[in-house]
C-alpha cells in the first residue's frame, strides 16, 4: 500500500488517500475510530466516500448536540438572539424612563398622591405595555414560528440528504453487484475455458496416445509379417526348386495329376505335404494381414487398400504356376464330397485382396480338363481385381478350343465321321 500526497476536506474533517497492490484506492478518516476507512476505484468514488462517512458520524451523534459549523448558524440562530436582547434591553430603559412616575415612589418617600395622578400614571403604565408587548409578542410568536420551520426545512432536507445519500449507496452497491456479476461471469467464462482447454488437451493428449499405440501396433505389426514373409518364402522355395527339371508344384499340374473322374470337378493337393504346408503357411499369411491395426474411423474399402500393400508385396514373390494352383485349390464345387469343400475361407480371403489378379491359365489349356476349367467360375470376380476380362476370356477360348479338339477327334480328313465314330451312333 503506498500514500499519496494528497489529502480529502469535508466539514472540518481531512482523510487520507493510499493506492491498493491491486490498483484501487483506499484511506480513512482522521480523528474518527468506528466506519473511518473507505475505498473506491477512482479518486471521485473515494472523496465521495469519504463524505459518506463524515456524515453518517453527524447523523449518529446528532442528538448529542455535534453539529458541523457552518456560516448559516450566524444568520439562522446569533442574529435573532442579538435581535431578542436588543429589544429587551430598550424595553428595559423604556421602564427606567417611566419609573420616575411610579406610585411606589410616593409611598416609599411618604408622600401622598393624588389619586388622580396615580389613575393617570396606571393609564400611561397600561397604555405603554400594551402598545409594547402586542407587537413584541407577535414578533416572538413570529420569530418562534420562523425557528419552527427553519428547523423543519433543516429537517426535511436533512431527510432529503439521507435519502440521497441512500439512493447513493444503493446505486454504488447496484454498481458493485453489476460489476461483481460481471466479473463472476468472467470468472465462470474462464473456468469454462479452462474445462475446455483441458478437455481439448486430455482429448489431444488421448488421441496422441492411441496413435502412439498404432504405432507401436503398426510396428509389431510389420515386425510379425516380415517374419511371416520369410517363413512364406522357405515355403514357397520348397515346392518351386526344381529337382530333375521339374518343381513340385509342377509335377502336382501335370497331366496325370489333373486327370479326373466325373465325380470330382476341382483340383485338390491332399495327396502333397508340401503343397498342402504351403497353402497353409499363405492362408495364414493372409490372415494375419487382414488384422493390420487400423483407424476406428476408416472405412472397409479403405482398410482393404491398406491391407492390399503388404498382400501385394506377397504375391509379387509367388510365380504363375503357383497362382495357378491357389486358383484351382479355392474352386468350390458343393455336389462333390465334403472333403474337398473345406476352403470357403481361403477362398474368401483371397478373393478379399485379388489374389489372383496377375494369374494366366493360357499355358495350361491342354492338362487342365474343362469340367475343372469350367468350375473356375465359382471364385467371385473380386479375386481377379482389374484382369477378370482377361481370364474370362482365357476360359471361353479354352472351351472354345477344347470342344474344337474333340470335333477333330472324330472326323477324318475329308471331314467325315470315323468308321468307329458311325458305329457308336449307330448303337445308341
Amino acid at each position: 500500500m503506498t500514500k499519496l500526497n494528497k489529502t480529502l476536506r469535508y466539514k472540518q474533517f481531512t482523510g487520507t488517500v493510499n493506492i491498493m497492490p491491486d490498483g484501487s484506492l483506499s484511506g480513512e478518516v482522521e480523528g474518527l475510530r468506528k466506519n473511518h476507512k473507505y475505498e473506491g476505484k477512482t479518486l471521485t468514488e473515494l472523496n465521495l466516500q469519504f463524505k459518506n462517512r463524515v456524515e453518517l458520524f453527524y447523523n449518529k451523534h446528532a442528538h448529542y448536540g455535534i453539529k458541523a459549523k457552518s456560516k448559516k448558524r450566524i444568520t439562522t440562530v446569533i442574529l435573532p438572539s442579538v435581535a431578542v436582547v436588543t429589544i429587551i434591553f430598550l424595553l428595559v430603559n423604556l421602564w427606567l424612563f417611566y419609573l420616575e412616575g411610579l406610585p411606589f415612589n410616593a409611598l416609599i418617600s411618604g408622600e401622598i398622591q393624588p389619586i388622580k395622578e396615580q389613575m393617570e400614571w396606571w393609564d400611561k403604565a397600561s397604555s405603554f405595555f400594551n402598545n409594547i408587548s402586542s407587537p413584541l409578542l407577535s414578533f416572538i410568536s413570529f420569530t418562534a414560528l420562523l425557528y419552527t420551520i427553519h428547523q423543519q426545512t433543516e429537517s426535511h432536507k436533512l431527510s432529503l440528504k439521507e435519502l440521497a445519500l441512500t439512493r447513493e449507496e444503493l446505486e454504488m452497491t447496484r454498481t458493485e453487484l453489476a460489476q461483481s456479476t460481471i466479473a463472476h461471469q468472467k470468472q465462470a467464462d474462464a473456468h469454462e475455458q479452462q474445462v475446455l482447454d483441458a478437455q481439448k488437451l486430455a482429448e489431444e493428449q488421448r488421441e496422441l496416445a492411441k496413435e502412439q499405440q498404432r504405432s507401436t501396433q503398426v510396428q509389431q505389426f510389420e515386425n510379425t509379417f516380415f517374419s511371416l514373409l520369410a517363413n512364406h518364402e522357405k515355403s514357397l522355395n520348397k515346392i518351386t526348386e526344381k529337382n530333375d527339371g521339374l518343381s513340385i508344384v509342377d509335377r502336382e499340374l501335370s497331366k496325370d495329376k489333373l486327370k479326373r473322374t466325373e465325380k470330382v470337378k476341382h483340383y485338390n493337393f491332399f495327396e502333397c505335404n508340401e503343397m498342402t504346408s504351403y497353402f497353409i503357411v499363405l492362408y495364414q499369411l493372409l490372415k494375419f494381414i487382414k488384422t493390420y491395426p487400423h483407424n476406428d474411423n476408416i472405412q472397409e474399402d479403405n482398410k482393404v487398400l491398406i491391407e492390399k500393400k503388404y498382400t501385394s508385396l506377397v504375391r509379387a514373390y509367388i510365380p504363375n504356376n503357383v497362382l495357378v494352383s491357389i486358383l484351382l485349390n479355392c474352386i468350390i464345387d458343393n455336389k462333390t464330397s465334403a472333403k474337398y469343400n473345406k476352403f470357403v475361407a481361403y477362398r474368401d480371403i483371397i478373393e478379399r485382396y485379388s489374389f489372383l489378379e496377375h494369374v494366366s491359365i493360357d499355358s495350361y489349356s491342354e492338362i487342365i480338363d474343362l469340367k475343372l476349367l469350367g468350375n473356375t467360375y465359382s471364385v467371385d470376380r473380386n479375386a481377379f481385381g482389374e484382369n477378370v476380362g482377361l481370364i474370362e476370356e482365357s476360359v471361353k477360348s479354352e472351351v472354345i478350343l477344347f470342344y474344337k479338339n474333340i470335333i477333330q477327334s472324330k472326323i477324318d480328313s475329308e471331314n467325315h465321321l470315323k468308321e468307329h465314330e458311325v458305329i457308336k451312333l449307330k448303337k445308341m
